[in-house]
């Protein structure tokens, strides 16, 4: 499970209604301008994951720290509901 993270200034400064509105209203201008509005199997939302692969754990230890490997995964998922 992940913990809470709180909302940093850069995200908070772009969660305004204007903010929001520009976002759309410029998507939109590319939907149109690419000539993909109407064809959702082009359309894919982007996302990474990083993790690596130990559980937190609240105890300390004094000792020198460890390498850890970093795991990073980009999934990429169409907003079409047909399976192709």
């Amino acid at each position: 499970m992940k913990r809470a993270e709180t909302l940093d200034k850069a995200k908070k400064s772009m969660s305004t209604q204007q903010a929001i509105d520009d976002f759309f209203d410029l998507y939109g201008q590319l939907l149109d301008d690419y000539d993909i509005r109407d064809k959702s199997e082009q359309i894919f939302n982007c996302d990474d994951a990083g993790w690596t692969g130990r559980k937190t754990s609240r105890q300390k230890v004094i000792g020198p720290t460890a390498a850890h490997t970093y795991r990073q995964i980009l999934w990429c998922i169409s907003i079409s509901p047909r399976i192709h």
